[in-house]
């Protein structure tokens, strides 16, 4: 017995170790860069990283009022990136851990030794079979993962506390799980709306099964719906839903917002990404469906019941290389309801708490068919829900029915999950190269800035594979000014975004010294040119660096330039508009040119 659970154990603390290894390829992106200076949206901190718990404070109550109620575990990872990158990324490692842990303790059977290895096993490598797309938009964005990934182990190690109070009915079980509560709800909507409803559902289930009334219940759906309540309404999510940015969705009909949202609901829970996951849960749904079957041989309801959800499940699976068209989207929604009620049959005598925390994350998924939104990180609530549901379904069927097929099922889930996380890990290891040369210039020009040298421009490289790394500044600029704070630069500082191919000291001096045309208006693309009533034509330019000395040449003549706000530009007259415009730019300072950019006329 000790052997068996010591194995467990070292299983864990070498998915720690694999944890930690590979969170080391892990860096901050897009807005991790404005949550760490408190400038995301917020003008109160002018110092850089240089702030105290105050300031945190202060940028965590206006987050509450004028953005959303998503505070807690954003001043958590406010502090550990405060501390430093080494530390949010254990920070991180622990609550997946946590997750993982406690999605055993509470799957567990002290009777079964060998389930209890099987579905820590499986919970484990599960990990390993998220898909790309939910690593990169969720667990390996941090700002993203406290909404979505930190909350789920506090959930989870509550669920725990609250089985072992009703088990020893000791005060202090049921304290500790009523803050957790507390704590998993006061997160994020998705999960403070699934922790309310497994609460509720929990309580409402154990009166209707008629089960032994256990006091403390109450103060535990109080906690939940006291942290959700906190969280929902905060003045902030209010505020961000009147976004002009939203007003087009909800303008819609209740009906058209259906139509629009449910194919992409669908795709990011049923679709490719994540197609190992998938697959375990259709595995899972069957035998849920052969198990009962098995209760009854010979039933003619409970027979086709299981071929049911058989051509369902291989319905799923086609659809993947299908369009979301309606009809594809009805044979999805089927077989969720065939899996709903096959799970909830088989659970109903044994666990029913899981039932609950299964609505509850149906329920996390139907609030976003409302939603103006829907990312790919939106089903990782349920996901984490339903590897634990997975888990317990097949290891307790296998364990029981299945023997043979057993260690078939747990090397092909190992193989399948180690390649796709391997394959995973290891692009994020070939871009950890250049953050870390991003990191290093970056500091190292700060540092010569407070030194009072001028630093007019630094030099970035751009990732080897974007597939690995979360948004970008050469994708969203924007994300520069964050950048910039976070480093503690000033915003005069221009950033040149270059492949790490062309990297050496001399390409950075001539790079920064040669004016470069980044943007050209009219361009191409523009059918139409756009003149004025006079019949002249205003010509714009986006300079890869912006200076005052900046002149715009056209046919080989230097032209009136006015210096804009990230561009220059000029008015050319209608006499001048005969032929096509040779256009260059020239810094005055160093007597550089860009190449030539040619504006033709004839549209």
């Amino acid at each position: 017995m000790r052997k068996k659970i010591t194995g467990i154990w070292v299983l864990f603390a070498l998915f720690f170790l694999f944890l930690y290894i590979q969170h080391q390829f892990v860096y901050m992106y897009f807005d991790d860069y404005g949550y760490a200076s408190l400038s995301y949206g917020y003008t109160g901190n002018m110092a850089g990283m240089s702030y105290s718990l105050m300031d945190v404070l202060r940028f965590i109550k206006w987050h509450y009022l004028e953005w959303g109620g998503r505070v807690f575990y954003y001043c958590l990872g406010i502090l550990s990136m405060r501390v430093g990158l080494w530390c949010v990324r254990l920070v991180q490692c622990l609550f997946l851990l946590g997750s993982t842990v406690y999605s055993w303790r509470l799957t567990e059977a002290k009777e079964d030794l060998r389930g209890n290895y099987i579905k820590a096993f499986i919970l484990v490598f599960l990990y390993g079979a998220i898909g790309i797309e939910t690593f990169r938009e969720g667990i390996f964005w941090f700002s993203a993962a406290m909404g979505y990934v930190w909350p789920l182990c506090t959930l989870f190690a509550a669920i725990y506390y609250q089985k072992q109070y009703h088990k020893t009915e000791k005060s202090g079980s049921l304290v500790l799980a009523g803050i957790l509560f507390f704590a998993a709800s006061f997160s994020y909507e998705q999960v403070a709306l699934m922790t309310a409803t497994y609460t509720i559902l929990c309580y409402v289930f154990g009166r209707f099964r008629k089960e032994k009334r256990v006091k403390g219940e109450i103060f535990l759906i109080f906690s939940a719906i006291l942290g959700s309540g906190i969280e929902i309404l905060a003045p902030g999510n209010f505020v961000r839903a009147s976004d002009e940015a939203n007003e087009a969705f909800f303008a819609l009909s209740f009906s058209k917002k259906l139509s629009v949202n449910i194919p992409r609901v669908l795709e990011i829970n049923l679709g490719y990404d994540n197609w190992i996951s998938v697959l375990v849960f259709l595995l899972s749904g069957f035998m849920c469906a052969w198990g009962i079957l098995r209760e009854k041989k010979g039933s003619f309801i409970r027979s086709l019941n299981l071929w049911t959800g058989v051509i369902l499940s291989a319905a799923v699976v086609v659809s993947w290389k299908l369009e979301t068209e309606w009809y594809v989207c009805c044979v999805l929604i089927l077989w969720i309801l065939w899996y709903t009620i096959n799970i909830t049959l088989s659970l109903w005598n044994k666990r029913n708490w899981m039932v609950a925390l299964f609505y509850g994350g149906i329920c996390s998924q139907g609030m976003m068919l409302l939603s103006p939104t829907i990312p790919a990180r939106a089903h990782i609530p349920f996901l984490f829900v339903m590897n634990m549901m997975a888990a317990y379904v097949v290891s307790e069927l296998f364990t029981r029915f299945l023997s043979r097929g057993m260690y078939l099922f747990l090397g092909m889930l190992a193989a399948a999950a180690s390649l796709n996380i391997a394959s995973i890990t290891m692009g994020y290891w070939k871009n950890a190269e250049i953050n870390d040369i991003n990191h290093c210039k970056l500091m190292e020009k700060s540092f010569r800035i407070r030194a009072g040298m001028k630093v007019p421009s630094i030099v970035l490289y751009r990732m080897r594979d974007d597939s690995y790394a979360a948004r970008m500044p050469y994708h969203e600029p924007a994300m520069e000014y964050w950048m910039k704070n976070y480093y503690e630069l000033p915003q005069s500082v221009h950033f040149i975004w270059d492949t790490l191919e062309a990297y050496s000291e001399v390409n950075e001096i001539a790079v920064s010294n040669r004016p470069k045309i980044v943007v050209v208006y009219p361009g191409d693309e523009d059918r139409i040119l756009p003149y004025n009533e006079d019949g002249s034509l205003d010509i714009g330019i986006t300079p890869e660096i912006l200076k005052d000395s900046l002149r715009i040449w056209i046919d080989g003549e230097a032209v009136e330039t006015v210096v804009g706000d990230g561009y220059v530009s000029t008015r050319v007259p209608r006499e001048k508009l005969k032929g096509d415009l040779h256009i260059w730019l020239v810094d005055e300072d160093t007597s550089k040119a860009s190449d030539e950019i040619l504006v033709k006329m004839d549209r």
